[in-house]
């Protein structure tokens, strides 16, 4: 069996003051008491066993706090375990109490390693504040004139060192035992000195305070004139956790699960940097600091500022909205996007559009699962045709589909899962959908959920991650099928050219927000409803792709014949444009156009496509097609 360990040099032993006079004050006699501080005591770490959490009595309902005291401290506590009710039988407000108690106790136990010490003058006065303070309050509930004139003679006395004994006895037994008190539930050792400027301090704040309820008693309820005086101590506050913070703000702002699952890691990176989860410490320059350590690192400046910068930006700013800061460390810090960085994401070119929708009318693989199979079917259709966001498709139920006052109409909603601006909207089916056979698609699906698998248990978290994976296959799909351009989203390019083809075909703007859910550019906006049968009429404008088979083009764009006012700028024209054509190897317009439709292979290079359009059809112009 191994020998015990050696014991320390110097063994702590509880704290127990033994008085003295000394000039007719009570103080400590430091030469009966120990150093407290020993080898390690300085590293010792919160014990791991300490409850996080309020403690519910069984028997009362009532929460306390319940920690063990380190082993470093529990001769100089007193005891092994700190326990204390918390006055409330409600468990969200038991938890503020409960953090705002363990960082009282965290500085008492730190103000005991420290063991006995000289504070300094702004310390000392700070006490005497909080003197100050503690009388004013406990007058404004009750006032003995009597008391406070001989509490004003005794502090009088003890400032000028002329108190007798019973004067000095007077002090002592309600003042000094306050201020023993106080100086124990901090956890200060002090020296000798250090305690007589205390019990100095502490008697000219008093004295001041029991000055305060006369003036009252004549009606002059005027505020002291130099309350302000005195020093704030830098009272224990409750500490804002980082992870906590965010989940209360998701909580709050309703945040999409994919927003929460992104700004999570945010945090958890934030926290780890700093080595600090309180967010009330971590000011602005830490927070330069986490966002430089993350430029170098392989993150680009566009996550960090998006990403990184803005969740923490919107916590910190909820936070002072909720009063639970003071101030935004986060206001006026920027993060610098290179130009390079910056990508404007486009719409689908004309190809790609009809690439994409033309592998979507081929048979799909026999091992491909029925829901994904009718992803790939429908979703890419529906999106080119109603601009929607690919999830606020692919979580579409056969209950959302409607027919309504003779309009086929698909309702977007928060209930089915993830919508942005979390708002519901009826967006009407273009015809050439109908006529392809949604309605048959709908109507023979053996499941409430039309492009995804649903949770057996119906839940809603579940099913939105099914969603959102359905949207991440058909991503990989698109990439698949040599639309691998970058600056194109493989989805999201579907709502860029629905913008561009509406504009082109003079759809009026606010019906074309209204119809991909974009929020209204002003408040008057805000009015009304752009309900299906006002919306049906604009999206009639679009001019329908063209099916032959499983092939799929763009119809014909109206062109312009330019007058070039004569023959010589005529020939000018067809030299420039015959240089361009011969430098580049072939005209890259016959090329696209030989791709999407050989039939439209020959075309005139002085005609350009117009502002506004619609197709051509035996050289004169028709609106769209009747259905």
């Amino acid at each position: 069996m191994p020998p015990p360990p050696p014991e320390p040099a110097i063994r702590p032993i509880r704290l127990r003051p033994v008085w003295i006079r000394s000039g007719g004050g009570r103080y400590l006699n430091l030469r009966k008491i120990r150093n407290p501080i020993h080898g390690g005591a300085s590293r010792c770490r919160r014990n791991v066993e300490s409850m996080a959490t309020p403690w519910l009595h069984p028997t009362s309902k009532t929460y306390y706090y319940r920690r063990r005291v380190p082993k470093d401290l529990v001769e100089l506590v007193g005891h092994g375990l700190e326990k204390f009710s918390l006055r409330t039988t409600d468990l969200a407000e038991a938890r503020r109490r409960f953090e705002l108690a363990d960082r009282q106790v965290e500085e008492r136990w730190a103000n005991l390693r420290k063991g006995y010490r000289r504070l300094s003058w702004h310390e000392v006065a700070a006490i005497g504040g909080d003197f100050y303070r503690s009388y004013v309050e406990k007058y404004r509930k009750y006032f003995s004139p009597h008391y406070a004139y001989h509490l004003i003679e005794s502090c009088h006395k003890v400032i000028k060192r002329s108190a007798h004994k019973h004067e000095r006895d007077f002090f002592d037994c309600d003042v000094s035992v306050e201020i023993d008190a106080y100086l124990a539930e901090r956890g200060l050792l002090v020296d000798l000195n250090t305690r007589q400027s205390i019990d100095h301090h502490v008697a000219k704040a008093v004295m001041q305070a029991s000055t305060l309820p006369y003036r009252w008693w004549v009606g002059d309820f005027r505020e002291d004139p130099h309350a302000d005086r005195f020093p704030r101590s830098s009272a224990p506050t409750v500490p804002v956790r980082a992870l906590e913070s965010f989940v209360a703000y998701a909580g709050a702002a309703e945040l999409a699960v994919a927003t929460r699952k992104r700004w999570t890691p945010v945090f958890e990176d934030l926290v780890k940097f700093t080595e600090d989860d309180d967010l009330s410490k971590i000011d602005a320059d830490k927070l330069v600091a986490w966002l430089d350590h993350l430029l170098v690192s392989e993150r680009k400046a566009i996550t960090v500022r998006d990403v990184y910068l803005a969740a923490v930006k919107a916590v910190y700013g909820w936070l002072v909205s909720r009063r639970r800061l003071n101030t935004n460390p986060t206001k006026e810090l920027t993060v610098k996007v290179p130009y390079a960085e910056r990508r404007d994401m486009r719409e689908f070119t004309d190809r790609e559009a009809c690439v994409i929708l033309s592998a979507a009318l081929r048979s799909q693989s026999p091992g491909l699962a029925p829901h994904f199979a009718a992803a790939r079917r429908w979703v890419p259709w529906i999106c080119a045709y109603t601009g929607a966001r690919v999830n606020e498709i692919t979580q579409l139920r056969r209950s959302d589909i409607q027919f309504e006052n003779g309009i086929w109409t698909a309702l977007v909603t928060p209930e089915a899962g993830s919508v942005k601006n979390r708002k519901p909207r009826r967006v009407p089916l273009h015809p050439h959908l109908i006529s392809q056979g949604l309605v048959h698609f709908v109507l023979s699906s053996a499941t409430e959920a039309l492009f995804y698998a649903p949770d057996p248990d119906g839940n809603f978290e579940r099913n939105n991650a099914r969603v959102r994976r359905s949207g991440e296959r058909l991503a990989r799909w698109v990439r698949e099928l040599g639309v691998d351009d970058r600056d194109v989203g493989p989805s999201h390019g579907w709502r860029h050219r629905f913008k561009t083809e509406g504009r082109r075909v003079g759809m009026v703007e606010a019906v074309l927000e209204a119809i991909q859910g974009h929020a209204p550019r002003s408040q008057g906006e805000n009015y009304g409803s752009f309900p299906p049968d006002v919306m049906l009429p604009e999206l009639l404008k679009l001019v329908p792709y063209r099916v032959d088979g499983v092939d799929v083009s763009v119809a014909g764009a109206q062109t312009y014949d330019y007058d070039y006012g004569s023959p010589e700028a005529a020939r000018a024209v067809a030299e420039l444009l015959a240089e361009r054509s011969a430098a580049a190897g072939k005209h890259p317009m016959h090329e696209a156009l030989r791709d999407l439709d050989p039939a439209e292979g020959a075309i005139e290079v002085g005609r350009v496509r117009p502002l506004i359009g619609a197709h051509v059809a035996d050289g004169g112009f028709r609106p769209g097609p009747t259905f």
